[in-house]
């Protein structure tokens, strides 16, 4: 028995930063899925590589191997251990993260379903998006990195669709990101009609059968391209030949708990480590992507005519210092009656979900504070809760002031479910759908209201970011951007740069197919965000980058944010101050800090956030501070995180 052994390292799925030994079949492959008894269980490991020449004496062998060959592709797991060391997690968590459950759980794969190829629609490109075609063709046949720069309405969907077609004429599969469900379907759609390929969409809402079965069909090859959002970056393919990242500026490819990983980023390592092309598609790019082409490192191709009509929407920057019926215009309310009786529709975009944004009583110091965090509960009045936006506590909503007793309560600020209820007022005979994540929960909710606009049975939609990006609604003529002040407060430097994405995205809803008209009530029209509707998205961009640049931040230099928790206020900054800044003398460090939400579901947070002229060098120091940080948290109670390349200042 022990000459069929060897000693052999695993990746073992707990969170700790090292891999362990144990006795293995000389046949067991690297990638393999085993059990093996860990302490008091087991545990799922991946045979990861050969154990050193002197093994430990007394290595337990391993409890079960469960493949026979190995599971995973070597460009996989090379992937899963740059995603460890970049980000500065576990092996055998990021493992965790890009398994689905009931791989991790049974030894037996799923069969993948028969599916069979869709009937194929012949794609008519306009003369820009032909041109913009021959530029894609040419940068893709060099490889590496394409950033397809393309107006809101002009197509890049069905570039997508032509260079998934032509990649795939020979054989092989895509992978094409989006940063939200909602996206999915659609893009599938266009995808599939457009190139007759079998695919599937990929994201957290399936369930564990649907998404062990697709991951198993995907490693088999029995599915020609996958339509998902970030955790999709994972997946194994049998042959990939082309990635593609829609919206790439979009904040939602970066996870913001446990493993945070930017959906993006590792598409990009993925296709640069197996040298296939990617093309990252977007109306607003981020700064990241504009620098890469600026320095000369990825390609671009314009796409600068939308496909169904050649004006831009009209813009109306209305001074809300004027007249109003509760949180909407006198103006604004006649045009919208205007574009009613023309048979039009109108969409109102307030990015804050709730009735108001707190609850406070006239008659004492009362404030709907949340107990677990440094936030207010957000008042839901139609389902009568009160809500915490960070942990999601909730409690009823009192009738009385909790404190004093008194019958003043007051809601403070307003959100999507009291513009419903204002536009009700002011609209009684239109037909209403209030769009966001408390009226629709599920992806297929979603699609259903989604398909009610596009046939014309909505008069007027209210929604949040949901509605911002991806969506072709035909009948649309006025977009209405309800509150585009409130983005300007923010305490993070991105803010703006965010704020000029949103509003040009969401503006880009309007006049698809016609005439359309972008209206923004605002109290400070002559700031220079507001520029964007006039000209070029890329001059707004080259001003931000220009300040980006002489403030030294990212993307010319790199960061990380090095967070601390614990149940006391004074414990969480006294321990993240022993952290030594000789253990990285080179890096600029700012803090320790409170976080910006300094108390968050009863631990209360403090930071340091670590800069670096190159990302290079923050790696080299990161894996010093991770174990001085580890161990600070072990001696003191707390816990800790990393957050490399951070997207948010919270």
């Amino acid at each position: 028995m022990t000459d069929t052994l060897k000693a052999t390292r695993m990746a073992v799925c707990r969170p700790l930063f090292q891999l362990f030994d144990y006795l293995a079949p000389r046949s067991a492959r690297r990638g393999a899925r085993v059990q093996v008894s860990f302490g008091k269980s087991t545990a799922l490991g991946l045979v990861w590589d050969e154990a050193p020449a002197d093994p430990h004496p007394n290595l337990k062998p391993i409890d079960a191997l469960w493949d026979e060959e190995a599971l995973l592709p070597e460009e996989l797991l090379r992937l899963l251990e740059f995603t460890a060391r970049y980000y500065q997690y576990p092996l055998g968590e990021v493992i965790q993260t890009a398994l689905p459950l009931a791989i991790r759980r049974q030894p037996e794969l799923p069969a993948p379903k028969e599916r069979p190829r869709p009937a194929v629609e012949p794609i008519t490109l306009t003369p820009a998006q032909s041109e913009a075609l021959q530029s894609l063709r040419w940068a893709l046949a060099q490889g590496g990195v394409t950033l397809l720069d393309g107006l809101t309405g002009s197509g890049k969907s069905e570039l997508y669709a032509c260079c998934v077609a032509e990649r795939l004429a020979e054989g092989g599969q895509a992978l094409l990101l989006v940063p939200e469900i909602a996206l999915s379907t659609l893009l599938l759609d266009i995808v599939a009609k457009r190139t007759g390929r079998r695919g599937a969409v990929y994201h957290s809402e399936l369930g564990p059968k649907t998404k062990a079965e697709l991951w198993q069909a995907c490693r088999l090859g029995a599915l020609d391209f996958i339509v998902g959002t970030r955790s999709a970056v994972f997946l194994p393919f049998a042959d990939l030949r082309l990635l593609v990242v829609d919206e790439e500026h979009d904040l939602s490819f970066k996870q913001q708990e446990q493993l945070r990983y930017h959906g993006r980023d590792l598409a990009i390592y993925r296709a640069r480590s197996w040298q296939i092309p990617i093309i990252l598609g977007s109306a607003t790019p981020s700064l990241e992507a504009l620098h890469r082409v600026k320095s000369g490192q990825w390609a671009c191709v314009e796409l600068k005519e939308r496909a169904k009509t050649s004006t831009p929407p009209r813009l109306v920057l209305d001074d809300m210092q004027n007249g109003r019926l509760g949180h909407l215009s006198l103006a604004l309310v006649r045009e919208m009656r205007q574009t009613l009786r023309r048979g039009q529709q109108v969409l109102l975009f307030l990015n804050r979900r709730g009735y108001a944004r707190s609850l406070a009583c006239a008659d004492c110091d009362y404030r709907s504070d949340c107990p677990h965090c440094s936030t207010r509960l957000v008042a839901h009045r139609r389902r009568r809760l009160l809500r915490c936006p960070q942990c999601d506590y909730s409690e009823a909503l009192p009738q009385r002031c909790p404190h004093c007793g008194g019958g003043q309560l007051q809601f403070v600020g307003f959100g999507t479910e009291q513009l419903e209820e204002e536009v009700r007022q002011q609209f009684p005979g239109a037909r209403i759908l209030r769009i966001d994540s408390d009226a629709y929960r599920t992806p297929k909710q979603f699609q259903a209201a989604l398909d009610e606009v596009q046939r014309g049975a909505v008069d007027i939609i209210l929604g949040t970011q949901w509605l911002a990006k991806g969506h072709h609604f035909p009948h649309l003529y006025l977009v209405a951007v309800v509150d585009a002040d409130s983005a300007f407060f923010g305490h993070d430097y991105r803010s703006e740069e965010r704020l000029a994405q949103l509003l040009l995205q969401v503006g880009g809803r309007a006049g698809r197919e016609g005439e359309g008209l972008v209206w923004v009530q605002t109290r400070m029209p002559t700031h220079p965000i507001f520029a964007i509707f006039r000209q070029d998205y890329r001059a707004t961009a080259w001003r931000l980058y220009q300040n980006r640049e002489a403030a030294a931040l990212p993307p010319f230099t790199a960061q990380a944010l090095l967070e601390l928790q614990h149940r006391d206020e004074e414990r969480a900054l006294g321990l993240l101050e022993q952290l030594d800044p000789s253990l990285a003398p080179e890096l600029d460090w700012f803090g320790p800090v409170p976080a910006g939400v300094a108390r968050r579901a009863g631990y209360y947070r403090a930071q340091i956030l670590l800069q670096a002229p190159t990302k290079a060098q923050l790696q080299r120091a990161l894996p010093r501070l991770r174990v001085a940080l580890q161990e600070l948290a072990k001696k003191g109670g707390a816990s800790v995180s990393i957050d490399v390349d951070p997207q948010v200042m919270d």
